[in-house]
């Protein structure tokens, strides 16, 4: 990977942490961290980040609470999405998931959504592609519906659900949701992942 610009916006940052977790590339994932950390900190208000998150292989992060400062809270935020998904990598799911709660929290903390996601991962959303992941598909269900709440009819968080409520025995949910997002959707129909056979 080419490095990255000094001034690379913080969504240009975390696209390329989240493409090398999904990649494999966890050095690459690592400086995307280690970058999103500086601009939080360099931010006005912006506090120090704890110690790496990963150095205790496991152990609860400590929490990141919101500065009251956009620009740090959203590098915070995007920095927290990334180590949560390093650390599911490492096989830390219970990490992981303490992470994204941090994000959540500093998330709501701000101003309701009104228009593009801000940051452009929801950390509700990214919760839930977590805790699916991680198992745990009543609550990752639950969190793909907080998402919907704030992101009414946004794809990715209806197609999170549409698996979540499926995995967990909510059949009629799941379907629901599925009807929704085809409703809307112009392309082939998605179909419901607990009856796709391919």
């Amino acid at each position: 990977m080419q490095p990255l610009a000094v001034n690379a916006t913080n969504e240009t940052i975390l696209a390329n942490g989240f493409s090398a977790v999904r990649t494999g590339d966890m050095a690459t994932a690592a400086k995307m961290e280690a970058m999103l950390t500086a601009k939080a900190n360099a931010a006005p208000g912006g506090a120090p980040a704890a110690a790496n998150p990963h150095a205790d292989h496991g152990g609860a992060p400590a929490p990141a609470a919101p500065t009251g400062n956009a620009a740090a809270d959203n590098a915070r935020q995007m920095q927290l999405q990334i180590s949560a998904l390093i650390a599911q990598a490492n096989g830390q799911n219970d990490q992981a998931i303490a992470l994204l709660k941090n994000a959540v929290a500093i998330e709501e903390s701000g101003r309701a959504p009104n228009g593009a996601a801000d940051p452009i991962k929801p950390s509700h959303e990214l919760l839930g592609e977590v805790l699916l992941k991680a198992g745990k598909a009543k609550e990752a269900a639950d969190m793909f519906e907080v998402s919907l709440l704030r992101m009414p009819n946004r794809a990715r968080s209806l197609m999170g659900a549409i698996a979540a409520h499926a995995a967990a025995g909510n059949k009629d949910k799941a379907a629901e949701r599925l009807a929704l997002l085809n409703s809307f959707w112009k392309g082939k129909p998605f179909v419901n992942p607990s009856t796709d056979a391919r």
